[in-house]
């Protein structure tokens, strides 16, 4: 293992034995050698950890006494990385053999540089692509607080690498179990500069174990983080509350449409989706929350067949 390793590459592992052993080969395929991975399994109950400590002494394995939230986890992962940028792989998802050669250097450039990303296709859980290049060249670089602040869009989670010494002072992760990405980046975006490598260096993987279409799920952290944002003292953006309000209002329409989409108790959709009508009332919502009072089973055939109807009509 190299003694002192530039880049410290954090997976965070719970029950992803599935993909695991390609993200890693994916790591050990950069042409850029100077790394080391730091291998936090978070109580996994798999094969995880055989196949984890498979590998030499460039991976080095800790394992957790409980499963923690993810935002924990990676803390956890930092206090052992020896690098001096921090890197971050999912146990599903990939990496192109030149990402860290690309992104390295641009570090290197300008101190002020908090975070790299690049471009990335998403996945299936075939390895097919389902959309390419999702930035669609539309990076954000230099001061991208408020690229990021106004509509809550950041680069995918696989292709960022990160410099450690911002990590730590804006206090690490918050142990969130989804949101950790969104906050972090918004909070070293507000003291650092971003840049980006334009070209796909990432692969993120869609498949059926994830919970990102639970948007009702985020909700709770996401509305801490516009809190945090809303109640900081230094933080005086003159379109803060406007942003705010804008993104909370898409936050509650996502989390009640895949309440409704996917829950089966009737009482919670229409909590969700009386929610988001009293934060800002469209037809949509106010449509699914009449309609949750059929039943959810019934409320859901009668939207099919109307989407049906007017399709067969076009």
């Amino acid at each position: 293992m190299n003694e002192h390793p530039e880049v410290s590459v954090i997976m965070n592992c719970l029950n992803g034995s599935k993909y695991l052993r390609e993200a890693i080969e994916s790591v050990y395929a950069q042409t850029y050698n100077n790394w080391e991975i730091i291998f936090w399994d978070n109580a996994s109950t798999d094969n995880s950890s055989q196949i984890a400590r498979s590998y030499d002494s460039k991976l080095r394995y800790f394992r957790g006494e409980t499963t923690v939230p993810v935002g924990e986890a990676r803390n956890l992962a930092l206090q052992k990385a020896q690098g001096q940028y921090a890197a971050f792989l999912d146990c599903d998802d990939l990496w192109f053999p030149s990402k860290l050669e690309k992104q390295v250097p641009l570090f290197e450039k300008d101190q002020k540089v908090g975070v790299v990303y690049s471009n990335c296709d998403i996945i299936d859980e075939k390895g097919r692509i389902i959309i390419k290049n999702i930035m669609d060249g539309q990076f954000f670089e230099g001061n991208a607080f408020a690229s990021i602040f106004r509509n809550m869009i950041i680069p995918a989670w696989p292709t960022v690498t990160m410099r450690k010494s911002f990590i730590e002072s804006v206090g690490g992760f918050v142990s969130y179990s989804q949101a950790d990405d969104l906050d972090i980046l918004l909070k070293i975006a507000y003291i650092a500069t971003f840049a980006a490598a334009k070209e796909t260096l990432a692969s993120y993987r869609i498949h059926s174990n994830q919970l990102s279409k639970q948007y009702y799920r985020l909700l709770p952290e996401v509305i801490s983080i516009y809190d945090y944002w809303a109640n900081r003292a230094d933080f005086n953006h003159p379109n803060k509350l406007q942003y705010i309000n804008s993104n909370l209002s898409k936050q509650y329409k996502l989390s009640a449409e895949s309440a409704f989409n996917l829950l089966d108790n009737a009482k919670e959709v229409r909590g969700y989706l009386y929610n988001s009508l009293k934060f800002s009332f469209t037809v949509k919502m106010f449509v699914l929350w009449c309609l949750s009072w059929l039943g959810l089973k019934n409320a859901r055939k009668t939207i099919k067949v109307i989407k049906a109807s007017f399709f067969h009509k076009r």
